[in-house]
This record gives C-alpha cells, sequence and structure tokens, in this order.
C-alpha cells in the first residue's frame, strides 16, 4: 500500500524560487547560527529533504521575500501537487473550475484550481492572491497566518479563537484575521517577532521571508500527520457505507465511512457524496492521525454503457471471462470480454462475477473494448419512497426519494397499473408528494402501490407557475405553502366549472384540495373590490409610478386608455414569460402586453399585481 506521510509528501515540492537551475543543498554560507539561530537547523533540515532548495549549493537568500503566488504554489504541492499519482485529481479540480479562473492571467491555473478544490482558497479570494495587483507582492504575516489555516483545514477551530489577542500589537491585525493569527499562535505555528518580558509583538504587516517559510513548513510537518493511500475503488456498498478499495500493491480492504461522519468526500474535484463514487473509479483515502480523514474520487469514464439481460457468461483460465448480454427491447444478444479487475456489484452490494446469474439485469461499463465493471440486479425488484417529481417526456418516468434522500429514476413499462389508498386507478393519478412501492420488472416499472394524505390549503393566491408541471403558491395566515397542480386538476373559479388555469388572479382567495403535494381541485373567488385590466402599455413612468394603458373592447374593438398607479408597497410584477419570475418596476416597457389586478381608489385605478403576457 502506498502510504506518504506529510513529510514524505513535501519530499516532491518543486522549489518555492520555481528557478530551472538549483541544486541540493546541505549548508548554505548566507545562513548562519549568528544571523539565523531561529532558523538554521530548519533550513537545512528542509533544504536535505529537497523541499524548499537554495539558488545554489551555497547560497539560500533566507531574506528574501516571498509573493502572494509563491506561496500558493507551495501551499499546492504541500497538499500534493507535485506527486504524480495525484495527476488525474488535479486535472478533474482543474476541470470543474477552469470557468472561473479564465479571467486570471496566470499560468499557474491547475495549482491554483486545486487549492480551490481542496478548500484552501474559495472563488472570492482569488483577486486578493492571483489578480494582476496582488500576485507579485510579498505576503505579509497575517495574511500567512490564514493560509496556513487554511492549509491545515482548520477553519472550523477559529472561532474558540475570536477573544482577546496576546500579542500587545493585536491593534494593527485586520479584525477578520485576528482568530487566524490566535489559532496558528496556539498551535505554536507562528509565534511572536518581537517577545520581551513586557512586549510579544506579532508584527502583521511584516513580509513573510524564505527563511519564515521553511520554519513554517517544518512545523507543520510535525503538525499535520496525514498518510496518503492511491488506489482503485473495487465497489461502493451505501447501505453499509463501505468502499472496497484495492492499492496500488494489489491489496483489497474495506475502508468505511460510517463511524465518521465528518469524513469529507469529493469526486471529479467537487464535494461530493458516498453514493456518487463509481466502481472502477481512481481513489484516495486520506487518514490524519490515523483516522479516516478524505476520500476522493476521479470517476473513470467508460466509453459506453450497455444495459441488457445476463443471456450467458464464461470464465477461462487462458483466455478470460466473457458475457453475453440480451437486448430488452430486441432480443439480440452481445457477447462483451470482461476485464479481470472487473468490479461487480448486486442490488447494490458487492458480488463476484462468478455469482452473477443468468436472468439478472445488468448494466455494463466498456472501457478499451473490455467491461469494466458490472451492475446487476434480479428480474423483479421493489423500490420504496416518496415522489419527489414527474417527468412526462420522453417516457412517463418517476423519480422518487428515499429513505436515505437520496433520488432514483424509474420508467414506467407498458401496461402499467396502479393502485392509489387501496383502490385500482390509472398511473396518471400518482402525484407528487404520494408515498410509493414501485414493482420493477428490468427496472421498470411495472405496478405502482401509493398511499396519498388528504388535505384542504386556503388564502389568498401569491403566486403562479405555469409550466409542463404547474405550481402555485398560498399565502394562510403570512405562512406560504407551494404545492404542485395535477394536469388533471378541476377548476371552480367565481362559481364557473369549465375554469382553468389561466383564469387565476393573485389576491384571489382560493381553496386547494390536495393529495400529497398536489392539488388536484382548486375553488377560487376573486376578491369583490378588485378587478382586473388586461392592455398594452402606452407610456411608463416608473419615477412617478404610474403607466397608461391601451385596452382594447373586444366586441366594438374602440382602444381607450386609463391610467394605472402602481403601488409603493407591496407591488409584486411578475414576468410570465419567463416562469413567472418576479421583476422590478424598471422591467416594463412601451408596448408590453400586460395583466394588472386593482380597484379604484379615490378615482384613480391602483394596482399591487402586474403580470406581463406573452
Amino acid at each position: 500500500m502506498i502510504k506518504r506521510g506529510f513529510s514524505a509528501l513535501l519530499s516532491i515540492i518543486v522549489c518555492l524560487t520555481l528557478c530551472s537551475n538549483v541544486f541540493a543543498a546541505n549548508k548554505f554560507s548566507d545562513v548562519t547560527q549568528q544571523d539565523y539561530p531561529w532558523a538554521v537547523n530548519e533550513i537545512e533540515e528542509m533544504a536535505g529533504k529537497g523541499i524548499i532548495k537554495g539558488y545554489s549549493d551555497s547560497i539560500f537568500g533566507p531574506a528574501d521575500e516571498i509573493t502572494k503566488i509563491q506561496a500558493l504554489l507551495l501551499c499546492s504541492r504541500i497538499l500534493g501537487f507535485a506527486d504524480n499519482n495525484n495527476t488525474g485529481f488535479i486535472d478533474a479540480a482543474y476541470e470543474a473550475y477552469t470557468d472561473v479562473l479564465d479571467k486570471y492571467d496566470t499560468p499557474y491555473k491547475k495549482e491554483v484550481a486545486y487549492l480551490i478544490y481542496k478548500g484552501v482558497l474559495n472563488p472570492k479570494e482569488l483577486t486578493a492572491y492571483i489578480g494582476e495587483d496582488n500576485a507579485d507582492i510579498p505576503l505579509k504575516r497575517y495574511e500567512a497566518a490564514t493560509l496556513m489555516t487554511k492549509v491545515m483545514d482548520a477553519e472550523d477551530k477559529i472561532e474558540d479563537f475570536l477573544g482577546k489577542s496576546v500579542f500587545t500589537d493585536a491593534s494593527e491585525i485586520p479584525a477578520a484575521a485576528k482568530p487566524y493569527v490566535n489559532y496558528v499562535n496556539s498551535i505554536g505555528l507562528m509565534l511572536g517577532m518581537n517577545k520581551t518580558n513586557e512586549v510579544n509583538e506579532f508584527a502583521p504587516n511584516v513580509n513573510v521571508t524564505r527563511a519564515q517559510m521553511a520554519v513554517l513548513l517544518y512545523r507543520m510537518m510535525s503538525i499535520m500527520n496525514m498518510t496518503y493511500s492511491f488506489g482503485t475503488a473495487e465497489s461502493v456498498d451505501t447501505k453499509t457505507k463501505t468502499i472496497m478499495f484495492t492499492d496500488e500493491d494489489g491489496t483489497t480492504t474495506g475502508v468505511s465511512i460510517l463511524a465518521n461522519t465528518d469524513v469529507k468526500i469529493s469526486v471529479d474535484g467537487y464535494s461530493s457524496t458516498l453514493d456518487k463514487i463509481k466502481p472502477q473509479s481512481r481513489l484516495l483515502v486520506i487518514k490524519k492521525d490515523g483516522v479516516l480523514y478524505a476520500v476522493e474520487a476521479v470517476t473513470v469514464i467508460a466509453d459506453e454503457d450497455i444495459v441488457g439481460v445476463i443471456n450467458s457468461k464464461s470464465s477461462s483460465s487462458t483466455s478470460g471471462n466473457t458475457i453475453k448480454i440480451r437486448d430488452i427491447d430486441s432480443d439480440e444478444v452481445v457477447e462483451y470480454k470482461v476485464s479481470k479487475d472487473v468490479s461487480v456489484t448486486f442490488d447494490g452490494a458487492p458480488s463476484m462475477f462468478t455469482a452473477l446469474k443468468t436472468g439478472y439485469l445488468a448494466t455494463l461499463s466498456i472501457k478499451g473494448g473490455e467491461v469494466i465493471s458490472i451492475a446487476a440486479v434480479a428480474r423483479e425488484t421493489t423500490a420504496v419512497g416518496t415522489v419527489s417529481d414527474i417527468v412526462l417526456s420522453p417516457e412517463l418516468k418517476l423519480i422518487i426519494t428515499n429513505s436515505n434522500g437520496e433520488t432514483e429514476e424509474y420508467t414506467y413499462a407498458s401496461g402499467a397499473t396502479a393502485v392509489k389508498n387501496g383502490s385500482e386507478t390509472d398511473v396518471r393519478s400518482i402525484m407528487v408528494g404520494d408515498k410509493v412501492t414501485l414493482s420493477l420488472v428490468y427496472n421498470r416499472i411495472s405496478k405502482v402501490n401509493a398511499t396519498s394524505s388528504k388535505y384542504d390549503v386556503t388564502g389568498t393566491i401569491d403566486s403562479i407557475l405555469i409550466a409542463t408541471m404547474p405550481k402555485i403558491t398560498v399565502v394562510e395566515g403570512g405562512n406560504a405553502k407551494t404545492v404542485n397542480i395535477s394536469r388533471d386538476a378541476v377548476y371552480s373559479i367565481d362559481g364557473k366549472e369549465d375554469s382553468t388555469i389561466y383564469d387565476l388572479r393573485l389576491g384571489a382567495t382560493i381553496t386547494l384540495s390536495v393529495q400529497g403535494e398536489t392539488a388536484v381541485k382548486i375553488t377560487s373567488t376573486a376578491p369583490t373590490t378588485s378587478s382586473v385590466l388586461t392592455g398594452t402599455i402606452d407610456t411608463i413612468n416608473t419615477s412617478y409610478g404610474f403607466l397608461v394603458l391601451n385596452i382594447t373592447d373586444p366586441v366594438t374593438q374602440e382602444v381607450s386608455q386609463i391610467q394605472v398607479f402602481l403601488k409603493k408597497t407591496g407591488l409584486k410584477i411578475l414576468d410570465s414569460t419567463n416562469n413567472n419570475k418576479e421583476v422590478q418596476q424598471n422591467a416594463l416597457k412601451a408596448g408590453m402586453n400586460v395583466s394588472v389586478t386593482g380597484k379604484m381608489n379615490t378615482g384613480a385605478f391602483e394596482t399591487s399585481a402586474v403580470i406581463i403576457l406573452p
């Protein structure tokens, strides 16, 4: 197993000065006990390990200042940037944050992307470190305190260090940096520069030198105790929260996440969850003080995925393993060669190739002409959860959320049936919010058994989203409730039974009959004191808050004008051409078709609701 301790990892760091012509150093003439008694041993040890090299075999340049970009490069290498085993993780980080870094002119985008990926930097901080005016300026001590804390992933500890500083020049430390300074001082990483019985100065605005950086690295080596193991994810069991992991020596072990709730998981450059780690992923397992600290994964992208029914399989010590898959729709049978390192799961749990049976539904991931992973399920299975969404096209699908909070997507099979609240029904009656048990045949829904809670919601209409899956928000007693609207919902608006969603008006009184999280019946009454005007904006004056509408009589086609005042408080403007997005007054333009809801007030029409129409 490849386990790299922190000091071993640091040994691959490239010279901080980024000079191409450098030499190993054992003793430097410009680093003496007389001038640098606090750093000479640290510098020589760091140089001996090849961590920070000199300009030559006798010159180190201890007083030279470290620039911000140089500090970042060093931090990236401390975290493994220069390790060839990390190439896939670095590339994933670079791809994930390329858009963020596009506006910066720096040749070190990969290093910076890697620091974002590792949580040392966030995009909002980049200008301060790699902006054109900042990259080449020296790093100050208070900035080093913040940076070192982040490199050690100790930001969650600084809340305990918000109190009074021990340094006599604390007033010179920027407020945001004080807890970081207090923290690095408490662990012995950064101490005072001028310390006597009466004076203990941190010197926050002093620039960091190469000698000081060497000491920081030396101290960090003793504080951070991490080991790194590279290898391949053989299988991931989300039920037991275990990864079967084969390291580069060929040893397979189980990595358990269950007892380590604070384990950091990242996949393809982003913070992620265990279920997103796929078999055959490149894996990095990191332990801190012997305890699992982080798991990083880079997904191996298959050339193609094949889904079908296992028709047969064979094993040979000479020619290797093969598997034949039958297409569910065409019945065509195709044979595939199986990699000797294939990872196999059955119902999400680790399994073996020899355990696979004819008739199982299998998903084969193929790369380089060989099957690298097989995920198999039995012909008939079940799935339990709550309907969180319904996809109508190109195929009817249910998206459910299971008890672990994970979402699963299933397609209806032809002729699928449904039972809801104990009665046979059509699959179209399954609603968002229903609790369902799905009977699956080859992972397609053959039957849905659903239960649905029923209740009423009464209030006033706050917003309406007209879309493939419409939604409505109702306010009752100051509380807002948003539910989906069934495509078969029955409307009764102002006593008219043949009404539609387009007859609903903001501010109207409404009662929703809800099943699960979906309204199936809607009864609405418009406010008796309100009316709706629909027309084209002739002129608008947002400074004085009014507009003039051209209103066409539907019978005579005569055009009349009315002045509409926009209420100063409570005004809501919705753009129905953009998913009913709420917009500001300046979005209203002459020539727009609008609908305004309001009432006459002392001879003028006032509105608090404007809808921009197509």
